[in-house]
């Protein structure tokens, strides 16, 4: 096909990783070709104007300016220039407001390549396109026609006014900040009126992580570790001398409403579980400084990462002892409709003791929790519950899409697969290279990457069934999974 017939598509989404996965999926599609990408509005913008891409797939939730505010201003400046919303954000405020800015299509995330592909080429050729399910359901609510009909008809005219378009994004965002202490009025909305974090002040606390005593009642006693989102301590509860461990979200990310939702998330996720394979958290809250903490246990050990590089692959006998925990205590998270979302060997920790060794599965950061009412799919979306770690991702989280317990199935196997060989699934150069590897290769068999090691082809069907790309192929859940773990144990380690 011709560069001339080749659809020009700019991608904007604030995730890197759903970008890419995009890229990577529809360069595969000779009619279409990538031009470029934005992480936020006023660049996605900016590159439209620049590069005059065909269509744009735009998401909502955007940092600073979100989606359909830059759809709205990018129709203004290019209206040939044709849009589709391919968000995770599908209430019907939402939708209301991408059609009333100018919006041409309207999808989630969660839509197949293929509905995509139509998708673009409806609304490339001059159509209207919004996903059936969507469509559907937006008809059978009350008065919904009648709403349509006027935001189509706002678009047709390339008019919008600005209040108009602050308003829908507070009734979009309004779900967001429903946890919030005081309410956001529209007012203050459209004023800008900035808030205090989104988050219950659990405690009346003080002091920080530079004093001695950190909220009131718990004596730091050293740095364990730091990563992106925070920081760990070593502490000792003074009322009941018992030490713990005390998780410390960064300043600089403290006024963060997403990010406080995701460390909430987090203390919500791992206090809800009681099971001896799990992490205990047992306190939450925000000191007077404003930082946010959670309390835990702490772990006097050592992680499943530090083992493997250390020593490389894991013995038979240690491996079956160690994964059948690990799935006990993720079966457990699974049957309270927790999806753990960043399984890997860090997250695993090992503690020596007299009588057997100890297995606990930690950081529940980028959990989800799934409604009890909802489907199993159900999930929340933030640019926190989208990330993880490429090595050990499934396909539907590299791709932003709806994730269920099978997700967890997959980077379970990929952390199994690096304790049995000493080797990652996938040796690449960069991230997004493992997250292509993740979407379209299978890791190689056991022969191949330790040829020396005698490990049995019974162990390496069960952990290759779980990298099938289609969960529907794979285990249906943990605990499945770990009965076919415990049945070729039960042969090899007699």
């Amino acid at each position: 096909m011709s560069e001339a017939k080749r659809t020009t598509i700019l991608l904007v989404d604030d995730h890197d990783l759903v970008r890419t996965g995009l890229k990577l999926s529809l360069e595969q599609l000779k009619e279409f070709r990538i031009v470029g990408d934005a992480f936020d509005g006023p660049s996605a913008i900016r590159n439209v104007l620049k590069l005059r891409p065909n269509v744009v797939l735009m998401d909502i939730g955007l940092p600073g300016m979100d989606g359909v505010e830059a759809t709205w201003q990018i129709k203004q400046a290019f209206p040939e220039c044709r849009v589709i919303m391919l968000t995770s954000h599908d209430s019907e405020a939402d939708i209301l407001a991408s059609l009333g800015a100018g919006a041409d299509g309207f999808c989630r995330k969660d839509i197949s390549v293929e509905e995509l592909t139509r998708a673009i080429k409806k609304v490339d050729g001059g159509e209207r396109w919004v996903e059936a399910s969507i469509a559907q359901r937006m008809c059978q609510s009350s008065g919904s026609r009648a709403a349509i009909s006027s935001a189509q008809e706002k678009s047709k005219q390339s008019m919008l006014f600005e209040r108009e378009i602050n308003m829908m994004r507070f009734v979009e965002r309004s779900y967001e900040y429903a946890q919030a202490e005081a309410p956001i009025s529209i007012d203050e909305f459209l004023q800008g009126v900035k808030h205090p974090p989104v988050a219950k002040r659990v405690h009346n606390s003080s002091g920080d992580t530079g004093s001695k005593t950190f909220a009131d009642k718990y004596c730091i006693e050293s740095a364990v570790s730091e990563g992106g989102m925070g920081i760990v301590y070593k502490a000792r509860h003074l009322d009941m001398d018992k030490v713990v461990a005390i998780k410390v979200l960064k300043e600089e990310l403290a006024i963060d409403r997403r990010v406080l939702r995701w460390f909430h998330q987090e203390a919500k996720a791992a206090s809800s579980l009681n099971h001896p394979n799990v992490i205990s958290v047992f306190d939450f809250g925000i000191t007077e400084s404003g930082q946010p903490f959670l309390v835990m246990d702490y772990i006097d050990g050592e992680n499943l990462d530090q083992i493997i590089m250390r020593q490389g692959g894991l013995d038979l006998n240690r491996f079956f002892k160690m994964f059948l925990k690990v799935c006990d205590g993720l079966a457990m998270a699974h049957s309270m409709n927790i999806i753990h979302c960043d399984l890997k060997p860090s997250n695993i920790m090992l503690v020596d003791s007299s009588h057997d060794e100890e297995v606990k599965i930690v950081d529940f950061g980028l959990s989800k929790i799934i409604p009890p009412t909802a489907s199993v799919d159900t999930q929340m979306t933030d640019r926190f519950e989208v990330a993880g770690s490429p090595l050990y991702m499934s396909p539907e989280q590299c791709l932003g899409q709806k994730l269920d317990f099978r997700s967890d199935i997959y980077s379970l196997g990929c952390v199994m697969y690096e304790a049995i060989t000493g080797h990652p699934v996938f040796v690449t150069q960069s991230p997004f290279e493992t997250f292509g590897c993740q979407l379209r290769d299978t890791p190689k068999h056991f022969a191949s990457v330790c040829p020396e090691s005698d490990i049995p082809y019974s162990l390496e069907s069960i952990i290759f069934k779980t990298f099938h790309k289609d969960p529907e192929h794979r285990h249906q859940s943990v605990i499945e999974l770990r009965q076919e773990l415990m049945s070729v144990s039960a042969r090899l380690c007699a």
